[in-house]
């Protein structure tokens, strides 16, 4: 027996699982027409063990310590610097 339904493993539905899951203790079922998880966001690893970005490359702004904190807790992430001068 579930207490929550949610369609969709992509960003919104999988970390909402989680948050009900972990949080509320709660019972989540969660249903996806893909063979993977993670919406667009997926990427997978080829033969030859390089990371294919399948549905185009993506890229994910914050300035909300506390959000890449939490992804990076699911999900490796590194931080890419953002230019300080005007590039012309």
């Amino acid at each position: 027996m579930f207490n929550y339904i949610i369609v969709g493993a992509g960003l919104a539905g999988a970390v909402m699982a989680e948050r009900i899951a972990n949080i509320l203790d709660e019972k989540v079922l969660v249903i996806e027409r893909r063979n993977h998880i993670g919406g667009n966001c997926y990427d997978e690893i080829d033969k030859t063990g390089i990371i294919i970005h399948k549905y185009g490359p993506h890229i994910f702004h914050t300035n909300y310590p506390e959000i890449f904190k939490y992804l990076s807790n699911v999900h490796r992430m590194e931080r890419i610097p953002t230019p300080r001068a005007r590039i012309h």
